[in-house]
């Protein structure tokens, strides 16, 4: 699996707790391959979305991104299925 960046995210992909924004944020961190990278990527999705609100409008283009973002997909490079392309 290719290593997952978190800091390629959008800076609407960090946003406060309990909304979609998050959710796929977190989503991605879980595709990391061992639990210590998987946590190192949560801590670093929290610390972020303490400094970012995300929009109505984005946080209806996570929830359309997270229904379509898999580990798979990730692992096959398919970054825009996640809202990762550039």
């Amino acid at each position: 699996m290719k290593k997952i960046n978190i800091l390629f995210l959008s800076s609407w992909l960090l946003a406060a707790c309990a909304d979609p924004c998050m959710d796929l944020a977190k989503q991605i961190c879980a595709c990391e391959p061992t639990i210590v990278k998987q946590q190192s990527c949560d801590l670093r999705v929290e610390a972020q979305a303490e400094y970012r609100e995300p929009t109505k409008e984005q946080m209806e283009q996570c929830e359309v991104i997270k229904e379509n973002c898999t580990c798979e997909k990730l692992a096959a490079g398919d970054m825009a299925a996640c809202g990762l392309a550039r």
